[in-house]
């Protein structure tokens, strides 16, 4: 199986790690690989999917939207954007209004909005992301990591050891639990309902229109997606992921994992990733339709 880059990815390389590429098109969504700091394709479908070669020389930090609409990458002081056109062709959107020194991008479903954060620099900031364009808005301070971002933009979530804080497009902050590990969170696709994992407690409480709701026992749960209906929450929990009934707060079913994950990802609708503990270099990715676990193998030597 050979890959062969699309122009865009090609361009987008160059421009973010500043040196010749050789890539390999059509993906899946990408990702971002810890171990050669660069963004990575999976090429294919759940089942039949490859983690494709680096893209050029290491960042300090790359992340893709869902579906991969939208790239980010840091390198050094730069930040910039790269808007991936169904059609295949790109756009650039490098501004330095952009805050620098990012190491989290928290993505809206439909990559709408991108919350950018430096955690070395305690900053946070909103993106405005549309077909064509792209929007920072005012950075903000922040000493909590940013969890997610509702669909409209308006509410940041952040955590930290002892506190939960949604942030408002103006900074004011709102604490709507006192969880003690908030260490994930996710909206729903109308973001009237937000669930958020509670490592201390073993639980995933979930908010309705700002009220809280549901709640969804879990031994430790590190991670979050939900399915593209809003039917299913996916929990990451060590070496099991438990999918709930968001109706009944029920558990459906469970997806044993040959080894505990670090963290759960949305690569796409209905596709998510699940890193390796750390130290390791495994993924693996569920397909929410199928409710199936699939181990993602990287291209051989040959085949790149």
């Amino acid at each position: 199986m050979r890959w062969i880059a699309p122009a865009w990815f090609v361009a987008f390389a160059a421009v973010a790690f500043a040196q010749p590429v050789r890539l390999s098109g059509p993906a899946a969504g990408y990702i971002f690989d810890e171990h050669s700091r660069s963004l990575r394709p999976v090429i294919g479908f759940a089942g039949a999917a490859l983690l494709g070669r680096p893209a050029g020389a290491p960042a300090h930090f790359a992340s893709s939207a869902p579906g991969g609409a939208w790239l980010f990458a840091a390198r050094g002081e730069a930040s910039c954007f790269v808007r991936i056109m169904p059609s295949g062709e790109s756009s650039e959107h490098c501004d330095p209004a952009l805050i620098a020194a990012v190491d989290r991008v928290a993505w809206s479903h439909d990559a709408r909005w991108a919350v950018l954060e430096s955690s070395d620099r305690g900053m946070i900031q909103r993106v405005a992301l549309s077909e064509s364009s792209m929007e920072p808005l005012p950075p903000l301070e922040s000493r909590l990591t940013v969890l997610a971002v509702s669909p409209d933009g308006r509410q940041i979530v952040t955590g930290g050891p002892g506190e939960l804080a949604i942030v408002s497009e103006t900074g004011a902050l709102t604490r709507p639990a006192d969880l003690k590990a908030p260490v994930a969170a996710v909206f729903s696709r109308d973001g009237r309902t937000l669930y958020v994992a509670d490592k201390a407690s073993g639980r995933v409480v979930s908010f309705r229109d700002g009220s809280r709701w549901l709640e969804f026992p879990s031994g430790g749960p590190a991670g979050l997606a939900l399915s593209s209906d809003d039917e299913l929450l996916f929990v990451l929990d060590g070496e099991l992921v438990r999918l709930f009934d968001t109706r009944s707060g029920n558990v459906a079913s469970e997806i044993a994992l040959d080894a505990a994950a670090a963290s759960l990802e949305l690569v796409r609708e209905d596709l998510f990733l699940l890193r390796g503990a750390a130290g390791t270099r495994r993924y693996s990715l569920i397909d929410a339709r199928r409710r199936a676990l699939f181990f993602l193998p990287e291209l051989n030597a040959a085949e790149q």
